[in-house]
């Protein structure tokens, strides 16, 4: 809104005096600080050029005047700060921009402090949600005088291009976010000593260009000052003997790659480099200290050459860095050393990095203590030996990860057996490591079941899930599969032969883990994995038995299918249940070996009941509401296509061996299945051909028979659906 009339013209001393002090037109984003002018008095208001100044006067000698901006009119366009405002025929010194003079003022363009200077301070939020183009600062001032720019004085500010700080300016202060989420494209300071504060350029995306030439002497670059900035670019630093400190976290993540820092530098602070992309970069001769992470996740030049003076190196300073091929420092140095381009203190019982891109396919290292990360993400070693290994000097959790290609580990004889998986199983994830101390870990002799070299089988089948991701147990459920078909299933098997031969497989193996009845077992990742049907063993009822739960079955049924031909899927309620689809003739299926197997081992709980009931089940038994199945929405992941509600699967749902189909099987139904032999009709072959060859035989009046004898009587009303090729 645009001043009154009232506000235009310059109040006397002495109506002042009469009216309470309020100030008006005032913008207040936030609370104020307490500053040193809010202990002096405000004597009079006067309006120059759409700007709203406070005139204050000190309780001292002289009453010294000075005067504050404190509101603007909304459509100001151009802000010219001069160096002193006329007041009762004096010349009173313009010494702060108050704390939101000119917030959310959207037709401002431009901000010219040249002339300003006597100004020591812009206010907290003062250009906050302006319009603000360009921002130029100037004007000489006294030795020792310093510029302070408050907190987001110029956050949110989105067509901010471009801010400059003449060297005029002795010393510019920049407090915490003063331009968070700016549109800031370019920062040129000149000014002889900057100081930022933390996050100062928080968010500040479009940022590219930073330019400090050769008049700054003093730099110190705040916390996370240019954190995950990825457009920034360059950064020039001009000045060889301008002084730089660094800050935690400076550089992290943001774009610059290239980057040359004077010989000034003495400290390389936590983080200051971390995640960043520093593929042209020399550290000076003046670091003597290197932080936790400093260059943690970075890419680094080829060659990285450490300072020759530096005397501390954090251990984890250079964790998960990467682009390395050797380290180099001067052997004058007496705190670390490299050899063959591998960085160690000196003396080399400590191994600090191994270069990330180093081509040796062998590492043979004598030190005996290891850091986490100290070799990570190299993928050309195959073979590591350490020579002095200390285990219990060590204690990290993650020492050694992603070595994608690390096939043989060599360590000490005392680690030799059990201890060495005990050490080791959790320090080399994400590896290819299948031997130790030239033992393999998994044996797969032709023809026969696979297992683990006698010195670690019981470690590996009694911690098998923390194996699991690791490629050792990966590679022994693909060898425990490629066994388990070449043993179940025949040459001749048409694919619904598979298909049952390998559920029952799985049924007669495993039983449902009643152990999950214990919140706490519920969730053992010993139970939600293909392995768990092939190692996870527990002992109930005084017997050992194999156990698992849902996504246990469904998961190694999956896998067992594939492995045989048969199209599969794992459907999931997540936390809830899972089970399988499988895809015979073209057609989905529900398949629920959990629910089954239960039928079978407990026939007890489930009177009237077989455990067939959920093999190849059609979505609307998956979808009965008298059926905890369809309490939820179950779905395969990462396919769209299946999921409740999608019609997936169907089924003919007359009951196999019942051929009179009056709901019993007795020897009527013998009797009458011996008159279709060799039948071509699709009724006849869907209730009669028990063993799914495609026609009625003698073969299957004798399975009818036999299970009319034996396993059909346990049911009262059994109910065994057709698992038919056929459509009818």
């Amino acid at each position: 809104m645009k001043f009154k009339k009232l506000t235009a013209v310059l109040l006397s001393a002495a109506t002042l005096a009469a009216m309470p002090v309020t100030p008006v037109l005032r913008d207040v984003w936030q609370d104020t600080a307490i500053t040193a002018e809010a202990a002096d008095a405000i004597i009079a208001y006067i309006n120059v050029d759409k700007i709203l100044y406070a005139i204050y006067q000190k309780n001292d000698t002289n009453k010294t005047r000075y005067a504050v901006t404190i509101a603007s009119e909304t459509d100001i366009t151009n802000v010219v700060i001069p160096a002193t405002v006329s007041y009762d025929g004096k010349a009173v010194p313009v010494t702060k921009i108050g704390d939101s003079t000119f917030a959310s003022r959207y037709y401002l363009n431009t901000v010219d402090l040249s002339v300003a200077k006597n100004l020591t301070s812009i206010g907290q939020n003062a250009f906050r949600y302006s319009s603000v183009s360009t921002v130029f600062i100037s004007g000489t001032r006294a030795a020792g005088s310093n510029l302070t720019i408050g907190k987001y004085a110029f956050a949110d500010t989105s067509s901010l291009n471009s801010v400059t700080i003449q060297a005029t300016v002795k010393s510019v202060t920049l407090q915490e976010h003063a331009f968070e989420r700016s549109s800031i494209t370019q920062f040129l300071g000149y000014a002889p000593t900057i100081v930022f504060a933390k996050e100062v350029f928080w968010r500040c995306m479009s940022l590219n260009y930073v330019r400090f030439n050769s008049n700054v002497k003093t730099l110190s670059l705040g916390d996370s000052l240019f954190f995950k900035l990825n457009n920034l670019k360059t950064l020039k630093i001009e000045g060889t003997d301008t002084t730089v400190y660094l800050g935690k976290n400076t550089f992290s993540n943001c774009g610059i790659s290239t980057l040359s820092l004077p010989n000034t530098v003495t400290s390389i602070p936590e983080g200051c480099f971390s995640m960043s992309q520093l593929t042209d970069f020399t550290m000076p001769d003046s670091v003597k200290s290197i932080g936790p992470e400093a260059f943690a996740g970075a890419i680094l030049p080829s060659t990285f050459k450490i300072s020759k003076n530096v005397v501390s190196i954090s251990d984890n300073a250079f964790y998960g860095a990467s682009g390395e091929s050797a380290f180099s420092i001067d052997s004058s140095n007496s705190y670390y050393k490299t050899v063959n381009g591998v960085l160690y203190n000196k003396s080399g019982t400590k191994l600090i990095c191994y270069p990330n891109e180093k081509t040796n396919s062998t590492f043979t290292c004598s030190a005996k203590y290891y850091p986490d990360g100290c070799i990570a993400n190299n993928r050309y070693l195959k073979t590591l030996t350490l020579k002095n290994y200390a285990p219990y000097s060590n204690g990290g959790t993650v020492t050694f990860p992603y070595l994608t290609n690390l096939e043989n580990l060599n360590v000490p004889s005392s680690l030799d057996g059990t201890k060495t998986l005990t050490y080791f199983h959790k320090l080399f994830p994400d590896t290819k490591l299948h031997k130790i101390n030239g033992k393999e870990l998994l044996c797969t002799p032709d023809g026969k079941e696979p297992y683990f070299h006698k010195d670690y089988a019981d470690y590996i089948c009694a911690n098998f899930d923390q194996f699991i991701g690791n490629d050792i147990i990966t590679k022994y459920n693909d060898k425990m599969e490629d066994w388990v078909v070449s043993q179940v299933v025949r040459s001749t098997d048409r694919p619904i032969h598979k298909i049952l031969r390998l559920r029952k497989w799985i049924m007669e193996r495993t039983t449902y883990d009643p152990r999950v009845l214990d919140d706490e077992n519920f969730h053992d990742d010993k139970n939600h994995c293909t392995a768990s049907v092939f190692l996870h063993k527990e002992t109930i009822d005084n017997v050992e038995q194999y156990v698992t739960v849902c996504e246990g079955y469904a998961e190694c049924f999956t896998g067992l299918l594939k492995k045989a031909g048969i199209d599969a899927k794992t459907a999931e309620v997540p936390g809830v249940h899972a089970w399988n689809l499988v895809k015979l003739n073209g057609k989905w299926y529900h398949m629920d070996l959990t629910w089954d197997d239960q039928v079978l081992d407990h026939p007890e709980w489930f009177p009237g009941s077989n455990p067939y009931v959920y093999c190849f089940a059609p979505d609307s038994q998956m979808d009965d509401p008298d059926d905890g199945h369809s309490e939820y929405d179950w779905f395969v992941p990462q396919e769209r296509g299946f999921a409740k509600g999608k019609s997936v699967a169907v089924t003919d749902i007359r009951n196999l061996g019942d051929v009179n189909e009056d709901g019993k099987f007795d020897s009527a139904d013998v009797t009458l299945l011996k008159t279709k032999y060799n039948t071509t009709n699709a009724k006849y072959l869907a209730l009669c051909d028990l063993n799914f060859d495609g026609k009625v035989t003698s073969s299957d009046a004798t399975l009818l028979n036999s299970y009319i004898k034996t396993y059909y009587k346990t049911y009262a009303t059994p109910r065994l659906w057709r698992f038919a090729d056929y459509e009818i």
